[in-house]
C-alpha cells in the first residue's frame, strides 16, 4: 500500500518538476525580458507592483490553506461544493468593500495611486485563483493544478512579448497584462466547474460564514508561515524601499527575481510532497526525509553555477544591472537553505502538525534578518544586505534542522559539514574569482563530489 502511494506520488512530482521546468523558463524570459526593455525607473515600479501582488493571498489569512489541511486527500467530487461556492461570494463582497477602503485611503496618501489602483484590481482575481488553487490541490488534482500555473504565466509572457513588439515601455500595461492572465484562468475554472464539479442544489452563504472561520482557524498558521518564509530574502527590499534609492530597489529586485525562479521550483514541490507524506509511516517519513536531503544537495550543486550564465548575459545585454554581479552570487547561495525548507523540512513539520513551532522559528529569523539588514545597508549597502539576508536565512534553517533531528525524528544531530564546505567553495569561486575560473574550479569541486557520492551509494548497497 505505501509502495503504490509513493508511486503515484512520485509521479506527480515529476510531473510538477516538468512543469516547474517550463515555468522556470518562462520565468527567465519574464526576468531578463522586463528588466531590458523597461527604464529603471518603470521597472523598479513593476516591482513594487508585483511585489505587494504576491502577498493578496495573505488577505484570506490562511482560508486556502486551511482548506488544504482539512480536505486534502478527499475526492474532488465529494468537495464540500456549496460551503465553497458560498464562501468564496462572501470572501469576493468582503474583498470589494475592503478595496473601496484601501482606494479611499490611497487618495489622501503621497503614494503612487496607478500602482494602488492596479493593485486594486488584481485582488480579486488573485484571491479567486489562489482558491483555486487550493480546491485543486485539496481534491487531488495535481495535474490540473501545474497546467493552470502554466497557462496563466504563458499568456502573461505572450502579452508581455506583444508589448514589447509594439513598443510598449509603460510598467502599468504590463500590470494589467498580469491582471488579465489571472482573469483567463478564473474563465478556464468556471468553464471546467460545469463539466466536471456536482452541481449543488443551492449556494450555502447562510453556513458560509461558519466555513470560512472553520478553515481560516485550521490554515492561518500556515499562511502566516509561508508568508515569513517568502519574507526572510525580502528584508533587503523592505529596507531599500525605507531607506534607499528607486534605483537601489530595482538592482536589488532584479537579483531578488532570478532567486525566486529556484526559489518557486523548491516551494512547488513542497506543496505536492505534503499530500504524499501524510500518508507514509513515521520510520518511512524520517528516512525519505534523509534521502531527499541528500538528493536536493546534489542537484543544487550543479544549479549554482547558473551564476556564470546570468553573469554572461547580464554582462551582455542588461549593462544598467552589472553592479548587480557584485552581490548576486551572495543572494543565489540562499537557495540552499531557504529551498530546503521550502521543499523537505517544512512539509515535514506539516506532516507531524508542529505548524506553531516552525512559525515561531521564522519569527525569530526574520527578527534577526531584518535587524541585521537596517544595520548592515548604511555600512554596506547592498552588498551588505545580501549577506545579512543569506545569514538570516542559514540561522533559521540550521534551528529548525536541529529541532527536527531532536525532537521530532528522536536523532543526535550531527551537523552536516560537507554541505557547508560546499557552499563556502560556492561563494569564495564566485565572488573572489572570475567566471572561466569559477567555471573550472566549481565544476572540478562538484564533479568530484558527486563522484564520491555514488561511490559511497555503491558501497552502501
Amino acid at each position: 500500500m505505501v509502495e503504490k502511494i509513493f508511486s503515484k506520488s512520485r509521479n506527480k512530482i515529476f510531473f510538477t518538476i516538468m512543469t516547474q521546468g517550463l515555468l522556470s523558463i518562462v520565468a527567465i524570459i519574464i526576468g531578463f525580458g522586463l528588466p531590458k526593455f523597461l527604464s529603471i525607473e518603470e521597472y523598479s515600479r513593476w516591482q513594487v507592483f508585483y511585489f505587494y501582488v504576491g502577498y493578496v493571498n495573505y488577505l484570506q489569512f490562511g482560508f486556502n490553506d486551511g482548506i488544504i489541511l482539512r480536505f486534502s486527500g478527499q475526492k474532488f467530487e465529494e468537495l464540500p461544493w456549496s460551503n465553497i461556492k458560498g464562501a468564496t461570494i462572501r470572501i469576493v463582497i468582503y474583498q470589494v468593500i475592503g478595496l473601496g477602503l484601501l482606494l479611499t485611503i490611497a487618495l489622501h496618501l503621497k503614494c503612487d495611486f496607478a500602482i494602488v489602483r492596479l493593485l486594486a484590481f488584481s485582488c480579486i482575481p488573485t484571491v479567486l485563483m489562489c482558491i483555486l488553487s487550493a480546491v485543486l490541490l485539496a481534491g487531488n488534482k495535481t495535474y490540473n493544478y501545474n497546467l493552470l500555473c502554466l497557462v496563466v504565466r504563458l499568456t502573461f509572457v505572450i502579452i508581455m512579448l506583444g508589448g514589447m513588439y509594439a513598443s510598449v515601455t509603460n510598467a502599468e500595461f504590463y500590470m494589467w497584462a498580469d491582471i488579465l492572465s489571472k482573469i483567463i484562468i478564473v474563465l478556464i475554472f468556471y468553464i471546467y466547474e460545469k463539466r466536471y464539479i456536482p452541481q449543488t442544489e443551492h449556494i450555502n452563504l447562510q453556513n458560509s460564514g461558519m466555513f470560512i472561520r472553520q478553515n481560516c482557524a485550521s490554515g492561518i498558521v500556515v499562511a502566516s508561515t509561508i508568508l515569513l518564509i517568502g519574507l526572510l530574502p525580502m528584508c533587503g527590499r523592505v529596507v531599500i524601499q525605507l531607506l534607499g534609492t528607486e534605483t537601489e530597489y530595482a538592482m536589488f529586485s532584479f537579483a531578488i527575481s532570478m532567486l525566486s525562479i529556484i526559489l518557486t521550483f523548491t516551494n512547488a514541490i513542497g506543496t505536492v510532497a505534503f499530500p504524499m507524506l501524510k500518508n507514509l509511516s513515521d520510520a518511512k517519513n524520517i528516512s525519505q526525509q534523509h534521502m531527499l536531503k541528500k538528493l536536493y544537495d546534489e542537484i543544487l550543486w550543479i544549479c549554482l553555477g547558473a551564476v556564470v550564465i546570468i553573469n554572461i548575459i547580464v554582462d551582455a545585454f542588461l549593462h544598467e544591472y552589472i553592479p548587480v554581479l557584485k552581490f548576486f552570487p551572495i543572494l543565489l547561495a540562499i537557495c540552499w537553505p531557504l529551498g530546503k525548507i521550502q521543499c523537505i523540512i517544512y512539509p515535514y513539520y506539516k506532516v507531524y502538525r508542529k505548524e506553531k513551532k516552525f512559525l515561531l522559528y521564522c519569527i525569530i529569523g526574520l527578527i534577526i534578518t531584518f535587524g541585521l539588514s537596517f544595520c548592515a545597508y548604511p555600512i554596506a549597502g547592498l552588498t551588505g544586505l545580501a549577506v545579512m539576508a543569506l545569514l538570516g536565512v542559514l540561522l533559521t534553517y540550521f534551528i529548525l534542522e536541529v529541532y527536527f533531528e531532536h525532537k521530532i525524528a528522536q536523532n543526535k544531530y550531527k551537523i552536516d559539514l560537507e554541505s557547508y564546505i560546499m557552499l563556502g567553495i560556492f561563494l569564495f569561486t564566485s565572488i573572489i574569482l572570475t567566471n572561466e575560473m569559477f567555471a573550472l574550479i566549481y565544476g572540478l569541486v562538484v564533479g568530484v563530489h558527486l563522484y564520491a557520492t555514488i561511490i559511497r551509494r555503491k558501497k552502501n548497497r
